[in-house]
């Protein structure tokens, strides 16, 4: 057997279609029950059927690929909102505990975590794989490229489940949260993190404090984001190989496709029927002393959302 994939590893492992247990024979697992094989290569299980894949995961799996060395410099945003992160997960016992990251990415999640501290990561991008296993070595006990729809994973096994902008990409989220609550033992921890709040803003006052931000700082907003424009630019034509202009479009046709939802209301995600000790906040990506206020007095107006919840014994 890989010296990576021991006895312990391999029985939380399942087939993502009939959810049998796998047997090992060198480079492939199998499934017991549908005789189904899935190739490891670079220390990746490939639990996806390329060809099967409907167009949206096609896609997600195509660009995310493309993009998984110059992900972190596109999305420089993600590290302002570690600080957060840390903030949400400081009561939650991580020391021996199995740990699913679902939506892995470059490793955002695991980033926030002390060395030893170690995952069982999925995505649907074997390349964001590879860049997590470099960024995070040792940290990565199975790297799974898998759907997040359909989780190879046994039920009841995992302590804790972290979800971070991932789940905006899923055609239909409500199998993936499903799959959540299958993998997740009793007692277990799930945070979801990272995802587009869908606003019901109604009040007067919000909305005048909003126009008058935009009014006095929109010369600075505007610099940002033509500053993050030209970078976007810029990597555009490295990965697309074509002129600034068509590789840009490019690059935005594949974010119109993988962005499959604009947002959520984050209440509807968790049920108390099945979770308990639910939070749910929104939040900005920007921490300024004006976000914090807007937080603080529009609690339902950020722009993200997480969602921290423990899975009840039943």
């Amino acid at each position: 057997m890989d010296n990576y994939i021991n006895d312990q590893l391999l029985s939380v492992l399942a087939c993502p279609t009939c959810k049998s247990s796998l047997s090992f024979s060198v480079g492939t697992l199998r499934c017991k029950s549908c005789n189904k094989t899935y190739p490891i290569k670079d220390k990746i299980i490939d639990f996806l059927d390329q060809e099967k894949l409907n167009e949206v995961k096609s896609v997600n799996s195509e660009y995310h690929d493309k993009e998984a060395d110059y992900y972190d410099e596109l999305h420089l945003h993600m590290a302002k909102e570690n600080k957060l992160f840390k903030k949400i997960i400081k009561d939650i016992e991580i020391s021996g505990k199995n740990i699913l990251d679902i939506g892995t990415g470059t490793g955002f999640i695991i980033d926030n975590f002390r060395k030893e501290v170690q995952f069982v990561c999925l995505d649907i991008s074997s390349q964001m794989l590879q860049r997590t296993m470099i960024k995070h070595p040792g940290q990565i006990l199975l790297a799974l490229r898998g759907d997040a729809e359909q989780i190879p994973i046994t039920s009841n096994s995992m302590d804790i489940i972290f979800i971070s902008s991932t789940l905006h990409h899923l055609p239909h989220w409500e199998k993936c949260l499903n799959e959540v609550y299958r993998i997740l033992k009793p007692e277990g921890w799930f945070i979801l993190f990272h995802e587009p709040y869908l606003k019901q803003i109604h009040n007067h006052l919000y909305i005048r404090i909003q126009r008058l931000y935009d009014k006095t700082y929109g010369v600075v907003i505007q610099r940002r984001e033509a500053f993050r424009g030209r970078k976007g630019k810029k990597i555009a034509r490295v990965i697309f190989g074509l002129n600034e202009k068509k590789s840009f479009q490019k690059m935005q046709r594949f974010n119109q496709v993988t962005n499959v939802h604009n947002g959520f209301i984050p209440i509807n995600l968790v049920s108390p029927d099945y979770y308990k000790n639910i939070t749910v906040k929104t939040y900005y990506a920007q921490q300024t002393i004006y976000h914090r206020l807007m937080s603080l007095f529009f609690p339902t107006s950020g722009e993200l959302f997480y969602i921290k919840a423990i899975k009840k014994a039943i």
